[in-house]
């Protein structure tokens, strides 16, 4: 009896040694995977943003992202990151597509394999996780035009455009046949010209005046046409090379902009001539965008068919320019803040990780 209890314990003995062991073995390998599945987010947090630098700059994104993740380690030695690991896309509404464009941002999901330390289930464990990285608008900003753009204004990371675009306020007949894509922010109700004029630059022959801060949500007001004395002074010296920024509505070209619409984002855009008086182009000519030869009008039957609005006669050139909020030396520019995804094609605004 002595023998077979003795025999019992040391059994019993032997079960509690083993699952303890077990148990000991299993919170080892669990804490080693959570210690290397923190490092593994920490690559992709980083990678992300790096690829979605890369992206504003023109630069290849997987290369930038696998450039940064070498610059972090993971499981004990520097962070690799595979080129099938990294997605770019577009970022809107809260949801990334992979291969969207205009991209506008970039997601890794790296991944490591772990050799567990006493592996009493399997040899090895596979951590991975995900990260990416968009461009956001800013959202809340005080204009330094009283400019407004329509939402086909596009600037996007790495492919801001390089070709000035004409902002076409009115043609010759007050109607539009190329689709005008901005038009005077009206402030307080009052669209008279002398009220316009009275929240341009200076420089720019207006009276100064701070434009009011406007936010993404919020209706704007707009009028449209240009006066001799609204566009005169876009030709002057001290104007020409400015940069300012200014709202965009939710409103596509294709109609004349003078009516209320909400502002989605901010664009940011550098004057660089205007045309005040005829000869203007006429804007349903192919590769039109100017009085040249060829393209030049004086009134709407001047340009094939003699569609109404097809003479675009006055306007602004400006060059879009991308801004990174992120910067120290924007930061006049982007002081207002309150970032959303509202309008990713806008040009202004910050990378940030969004999930």
């Amino acid at each position: 009896m002595k023998k077979t209890g003795s025999g019992q314990a040391i059994i019993m003995f032997a079960v509690i040694i083993l699952t303890l062991f077990g148990l000991a073995a299993l919170v080892i390998d669990q804490a080693r995977l959570l210690y290397v599945a923190r490092e593994t987010q920490a690559v992709a947090d980083a990678s992300a943003l790096g690829g979605a630098t890369a992206l504003t700059k023109g630069d290849d994104p997987v290369v930038g992202a696998q450039t940064v993740a070498r610059l972090n380690s993971a499981n004990n030695r520097s962070a690799t990151l595979d080129a099938s690991d990294v997605a770019v896309g577009r970022y809107s509404n809260g949801t990334f597509t992979a291969g969207g464009t205009p991209s506008n941002a970039v997601r890794t999901i790296p991944h490591y394999t772990v050799s567990n330390i006493v592996g009493l289930w399997s040899p090895t464990s596979v951590t991975r996780r995900k990260a990416t990285a968009a461009f956001e608008t800013l959202g809340q900003g005080a204009p330094g035009l009283p400019v407004v753009l329509g939402s086909c204004f596009k600037c996007d990371p790495g492919s801001c455009s390089t070709s000035s675009i004409n902002l076409a306020f009115s043609t010759s007949n007050g109607t539009t046949a190329n689709g005008d894509n901005a038009a005077w922010a009206i402030y307080g109700g009052n669209n008279g010209v002398s009220h316009v004029l009275d929240y341009i630059p200076t420089v720019c022959g207006g009276h100064g005046l701070t434009n009011p801060t406007q936010s993404a949500g919020t209706n704007i007001g707009m009028t449209n046409g240009v006066a001799t004395s609204l566009c005169g002074g876009f030709q002057s010296v001290s104007c020409i090379g400015q940069t300012y920024l200014v709202p965009v509505v939710q409103s596509a070209c294709g109609g004349v902009l003078n009516q209320s619409s909400p502002v989605i984002g901010f664009a940011t855009i550098k004057i660089m001539a205007a045309n005040c008086n005829p000869p203007g182009f006429c804007a349903n000519s192919a590769g039109c965008t100017g009085p040249t030869s060829g393209c030049a009008c004086n009134n709407d039957p001047d340009c094939p068919g003699g569609v109404k609005g097809s003479c675009v006669q006055k306007y602004i050139t400006v060059q879009p320019t991308f801004i990174d909020c992120n910067l120290p030396q924007n930061a006049t520019v982007c002081q207002g803040g309150g970032f959303s995804d509202s309008c990713p094609d806008c040009g202004t605004g910050r990378l940030t990780l969004v999930e």
